[in-house]
């Protein structure tokens, strides 16, 4: 087994050169959670839109089939199915954020 290299064993054993090692490593972990940070964000703008974009849709459907539908026969179906798809949502959303 060779020793170890004098001017190697030196930049091992400098605090400084530590410390430096270590200031890099916590700006590189910061500068990735800050990147995690947005994505997590992002992920969930789009999430909300998409959310809201269903919910919007099928508001609409309900009441488009209140309007055309004169016997009311569809119209339990789809406030059930509103209601529902609102619970659905609720649940992922909650479920993601006990994740995060």
């Amino acid at each position: 087994m060779s020793p170890i290299n004098p001017t190697v064993r030196s930049k091992l054993e400098d605090p400084d050169n530590i410390k430096e090692k270590t200031t890099t490593t916590v700006k590189a972990l910061l500068e990735e959670n800050q990147s995690l940070k947005s994505r997590i964000e992002s992920i969930e703008k789009n999430f909300n839109r998409v959310a809201f974009i269903l919910a919007t849709v099928l508001l609409v459907s309900i009441i488009a089939a209140a309007i055309t539908d004169k016997e009311k026969k569809h119209v339990d179906v789809l406030i059930t199915s509103y209601v529902n798809h609102c619970i659905r949502t609720a649940r992922v959303v909650w479920e993601t954020a006990r994740r995060i």
